[in-house]
Order: C-alpha cells, then structure tokens, then sequence
C-alpha cells in the first residue's frame, strides 16, 4: 500500500463527510471499507504488519520509534490543516462576517479597510471669497491581527481501538471538531462584543415594535448608502418577525415547509447555525437567540481573521503508562473587527 499522510487525510476527511469510495492505492486488489483503509493505513505507519495479531505492547512499542510517531501526526496535522485552512469548518456565519487570510509562523498581517467618510458640499458667494475645506475622502484604517496559540488533546484506551470499539478516524476526528468549534466560537464573540458598543440610533431594543425595528434600519441604509439591508441571526431570534399582520397563505406555506420566512418588509432574512459552547455542559450557546444583526449589502466583512498553517506537536502525543493513546497538538489564530461602515442590531426580542 503506497499512500501519503495528504492521500490518508483526504481520506479521512471524505470518509467523515460520507464519501465513501476508498482509492485503489489503499485497496492493492482487496475491496476494503474507509474505515478499514484508514486503519490499515495507521498501522502501517507505524510499522505493525500483523494487525490481526497486534497487542497493546506492539503499539507501545512502535510509538517509541520517531519515525512512526511523525508519521501518525504528519496524517493529523493534515486533517487539521485541511480543517482550519481550507475553511471546512465554514457556515453562514462565516460566509457572511468572517474574512480570512494565513501566515507563516513568524509574520503578522495586516487588513486596510476603506472608510465610508461624509465629504461636505459649501456654498460659493459670488464673489468667491468663500475659501472651500479640503476633505480627504480616502482615508481608511488598518488593523493588525496578532495570533495566539492554543492546545487541545484527546486520548482512547488501546484495547478499544484493538478490539474495534474505537478507531483511528474517531479520534482526529474528535480533534478536527474541537477546533473548528473553538474558532467558530471565537469569532463569533469578537463581531458580538463590537456590536455591543454600537450608536444607538442603529439599535433596537426590547420587543417586536415594526416601526422602530424599520427606523433601525432606515438609520443603517442611510448611514451607509446601502441599497439594501440583511437581517441575520439563529432561527429562534428570526422567529420574532413573524408578524401576524403580514402572514399570508403563502408565506404560512413558507413557514411550514422552511422553519422561517425568507423576508421580512422586503429585507432579506438569513438563518445563522447555533451550537452549545464547549465545556458548558451543554448550558450556554454560542449565539444569543434574542438579536438580529442588521447588515448593509455594501459593507465587507467585518470579522478579520489570521491562521498559521503550520500546527505543532506538544511533546505529549504518544503511548502512556495507563494503556492509553493520546494525541495533542496546538494551532495558532487570531481574529478582530475592523469595518469602514456601520451595522444595525435588533436585541431582546
């Protein structure tokens, strides 16, 4: 079986998607499943021929050699890589708000983002003695983002993964999972937090009132010479702007067949995903369901993120004296807001 970590973690991540057509390099004339390929391909990785036959010694034995153990992480630092990098962790959210860019360990990027600056017209007298100010129109604002490094680890008992109760594919799995999950949260932290601190004439607060939700966005689309607005947020917080006054048998048709309406007095609606927050015992969501995001069609996205696509190994993956196996890595990303326009909030519906 001839295969790169590339080949491998490609594989993987097909398989975790459910695609589920194994290359003929992982096969070498016998038909085998994804999961079977993979773990095939792990155990040779780490140089154990007789996988049938494979004990937990054999196991802790290959984990000393260096070689293998580079190998195992070279396959998730792929899958990872592939993960962060390549955006597969994008949703609505991300499509909408977030830019992102990566850098070599060592660099620092920097985002330039034009303002939208108000240029004053002044009334000439006659004679021209009325001198005219000068006004600089394109002046923007650049933003660095400084990255940090995180580390995260996860661990199986070998005798699971020898006895097929676990597998190779779950545990980078678990590991890809986390991370998107924490770079999704983060995100989306930074754009709510700025949000926060908006001027309150782009705010609504409290209940759903019609005219003063529109009187929001009216402030939004002029302040920004938008032609038009978006309003984005979770489902639930959507669910506010069914007003009863403006439902239809078509749009009752709509509700029914989509969970939520697609417009709203002719602005677009968008349905962010929501999620529980990691170690929060499944207490605390990710988005707040009570705010709807006001956004102009003509704003960039505001949420600059950076990510190194170099991951590192902590000095801790490997074999440990409980019979487990445990793999830890840490990645480095940063993100901020910088926006050379205004945005709009609807909170506490």
């Amino acid at each position: 079986m001839k295969f790169t970590a590339q080949d491998v973690a490609r594989l993987m991540i097909d398989n975790y998607n459910g695609k589920v057509v194994v290359p003929a390099n992982f096969n070498e004339g016998e038909v085998k499943t994804p999961d079977e390929a993979i773990s095939d391909a792990f155990f040779q990785v780490l140089g154990i021929e007789d996988k049938a036959n494979c004990t937990v010694q054999d196991i802790q034995l290959a984990f000393r050699n260096e070689s293998a153990r580079n190998g195992v992480f070279a396959i998730i630092e792929e899958v990872i890589r592939e993960g962060i990098i390549n955006e597969g962790w994008r949703n609505a959210f991300f499509d909408r708000f977030v830019e992102s860019r990566s850098q070599a360990r060592g660099d620092k990027t920097v985002f330039y983002v034009e303002a939208r600056n108000e240029v004053v017209v002044s009334r000439i007298s006659k004679d021209g003695r009325v001198a005219l100010d000068r006004q600089r129109f394109d002046e923007g604002a650049e933003l660095e983002i400084k990255v940090a490094t995180y580390g995260i680890k996860v661990y199986e008992h070998l005798a699971r993964i020898m006895l097929g109760r676990a597998d190779w594919s779950g545990l980078v799995a678990r590991l890809n999972e986390a991370v998107e999950q924490f770079i999704a949260e983060k995100t989306y932290a930074t754009f709510a937090e700025v949000c926060e601190n908006l001027p309150s004439q782009f705010c609504h607060a409290g209940g759903y009132e019609k005219a003063k939700i529109l009187e929001a966005v009216q402030a939004v689309k002029m302040a920004s010479g938008a032609s038009a607005v978006t309003l984005v947020g979770t489902n639930v917080a959507l669910s506010a702007l069914q007003d009863a006054d403006l439902m239809t048998d078509a749009r009752k048709d709509e509700l029914h067949q989509t969970g939520r309406l697609g417009k709203w007095m002719g602005h677009d609606l968008i349905e962010l995903p929501n999620s529980f927050k990691q170690g929060t015992a499944l207490t605390q969501k990710v988005m707040a369901d009570d705010i709807i995001y006001i956004i102009p069609n003509n704003v960039g996205k505001p949420v600059k993120m950076v990510v190194e696509p170099e991951l590192m190994d902590i000095n801790e993956s490997g074999v440990r004296v409980d019979d487990t196996i445990e793999f830890a890595v840490r990645f480095s990303f940063g993100c901020n807001v910088i926006t050379g326009n205004v945005l709009g909030v609807i909170k506490g519906l």
